[in-house]
């Protein structure tokens, strides 16, 4: 069933600001009524939807990894490497532009746990696509698969925790056009 549109608007108005209150401080730091104050919502109502500050974290974290996982899935495995440049674009469309997004969360304090958990999601997400394709889990082209996907999503999620996503998505998709044709990089044009 879906969610009426007043739960979705106070959930993202939840979410918004603990966003927010998550560039100056740890998880362990953020209260509850300071959270509901910035919201402009009753305590009541935050306790309907998440029982405290770690339930929130884990909810986010949850609906992040499912969306990035949910984009990786629309595409064939064999087109996982290939069209990689147009999944991480939409992947950045939908999470890691707003300055309150989901996906900014990965450069905040204390936020490393969710992002080890988006890197086993994604990674297994992948991998379960070549297993589902017939690839044996305990062969060499397994593991030079997974070995190739664990350096690429490692990568990939270790530039979004360290760049702002504005100032590099260019580079990010020149990046993984390169990765995906097979990384011939001009050393007579880089300055």
């Amino acid at each position: 069933m879906a969610e009426d549109r007043r739960v979705r608007k106070t959930k993202k108005a939840i979410c918004d600001v603990f966003c927010e209150l998550t560039k100056d401080k740890k998880l362990n730091e953020i209260t509850i009524k300071e959270l509901c104050a910035k919201a402009d919502i009753n305590k009541s109502t935050f306790y309907l939807h998440y029982r405290d500050i770690y339930d929130l974290a884990e909810s986010i974290e949850n609906q992040l990894i499912q969306d990035v996982c949910a984009i990786i899935e629309e595409y064939p495995y064999q087109e996982t490497i290939r069209k990689a440049p147009e999944m991480w674009k939409r992947i950045g469309d939908a999470h890691f532009k707003e300055p309150t997004g989901l996906g900014m969360l990965m450069q905040r304090k204390g936020m490393q746990p969710m992002v080890q958990k988006l890197e086993r999601a994604v990674i297994d997400t992948i991998m379960d696509k070549f297993v589902a394709a017939g690839m044996g889990r305990n062969t060499e082209e397994y593991f030079r698969h997974h070995l190739y996907v664990t350096f690429v999503i490692n990568g990939y999620l270790g530039v979004l925790k360290e760049f702002d996503v504005k100032q590099m998505e260019e580079a990010m998709i020149e990046v993984s056009e390169k990765l995906s044709t097979g990384f011939n990089v001009d050393l007579n044009t880089m300055e």
